[in-house]
């Protein structure tokens, strides 16, 4: 039962680590949408590893679908 708890813990948090990429209305924020499009566009491996290896699934998703394929 404990490895469970901590299970959850963890998901827990990095759920709210990451909540704040989505606005009010349920979007990603654009400021954080600029932050790794900058990092995409400076091959900065280091912060889109920091930034999105956290990610959930359906976050990741969604921010792909966000990003402009440029």
């Amino acid at each position: 039962m404990e490895g469970q708890d901590e299970q959850t813990t963890g998901a827990r948090a990095a759920e709210d680590s990451h909540a704040d990429i989505y606005g009010e209305d349920g979007a990603i924020l654009s400021s954080f949408l600029a932050a790794i499009g900058a990092a995409i566009a400076d091959r900065d491996t280091l912060t889109l590893k920091r930034e999105v290896d956290d990610l959930h699934q359906s976050e990741l998703g969604d921010l792909l679908e966000a990003l402009h394929p440029e």
